[in-house]
């Protein structure tokens, strides 16, 4: 079953790159979020649009721009309207491309959700705080262990990031407590209350709903404890000083205690010639 969870990831992340085809490329918002949402309506597995709304769809695709410091790919959340794909923004290359979807599986209601940051313009910098979000992101995760409370997990990552001079930049009206580095992923694993209430969900409307509020979040409080077979995310959106809020979405899957971290990154980085952070990859 969790496997399943890593394939509609990687399909995602397939998609994605073939939406970008020859990126970076003059592209608007919008036009880039119909060709995503397209190559994904090509599976029959995965419903119509994404449990992550809003936005519309249950997906991000947004250009930061250099002029204002990139302020449109640093908000603290992207369900307002503001942040919904725009028609009249369009790509150039010193653009910082900020991408989500949240896809759903019909017969299982799992969710595969896939997210990044992208850059390929001209400052060093930026290309260098790519890098050490993804290298730090991807340490946190492999530091994920059976036993360990979502809240320790939660501090870890916190204090790591801080180590590399990074921090945490999430809102989620979701969570108690307003911010996290993750959640679980709904109905993968055997105690999750949200089988009973999906159970008795009567349209997409009511899964999402269920899926919304149904996560556990990786944050400062939650003890659920990672168990042997189930899945989280670990999604930091780190910031650093001067440097703009890059975001790499992994999924940590456990299955008779083993680990294994999925993205659905690999696709996307040889389609725009990112080699390094490709060779982070696990």
């Amino acid at each position: 079953m969790l496997k399943l969870v890593e394939k509609i990831k990687n399909q995602t992340g397939t998609a994605f790159a073939k939406a970008l085809g020859a990126w970076p490329r003059p592209v608007s918002e919008c036009d880039l979020a119909e060709a995503w949402l397209g190559a994904l309506r090509g599976s029959p597995d995965l419903y119509e649009d994404g449990w992550y709304t809003p936005p519309p769809h249950g997906m991000v695709t947004l250009f930061g721009k250099k002029a204002d410091r990139y302020k449109r790919i640093c908000e603290s959340s992207f369900r307002p309207e503001p942040m919904w794909p725009r028609q009249d923004l369009i790509y150039d290359s010193e653009d910082i491309l900020a991408a989500y979807a949240s896809p759903v599986h019909k017969a299982t209601n799992l969710i595969g959700d896939f997210g990044l940051t992208l850059y390929a313009g001209p400052s060093q910098d930026i290309r260098a705080h790519c890098v050490n979000v993804l290298q730090t992101s991807l340490h946190i995760a492999q530091n994920a262990r059976v036993g360990m409370g979502f809240n320790e997990l939660y501090q870890f990552g916190i204090e790591y990031g801080a180590s590399q001079g990074l921090r945490n930049d999430i809102a989620s009206p979701s969570d108690p407590t307003a911010t996290n580095i993750g959640h679980s992923i709904p109905l993968s694993w055997a105690g999750d209350t949200a089988h009973e209430a999906l159970a008795r969900a009567k349209n997409f409307a009511e899964i999402t709903h269920t899926l919304r509020y149904g996560r556990q979040f990786v944050n400062g409080v939650e003890t659920q404890r990672i168990e042997e077979n189930m899945a989280f995310t670990v999604e930091p959106r780190f910031s650093s000083g001067s440097l703009p809020q890059a975001w790499f979405h992994l999924t940590v899957i456990f299955e008779n205690g083993n680990r294994r971290i999925v993205h659905g990154f690999r696709p996307v980085f040889e389609t725009c010639g990112l080699d390094d952070l490709s060779r982070l990859l696990p």
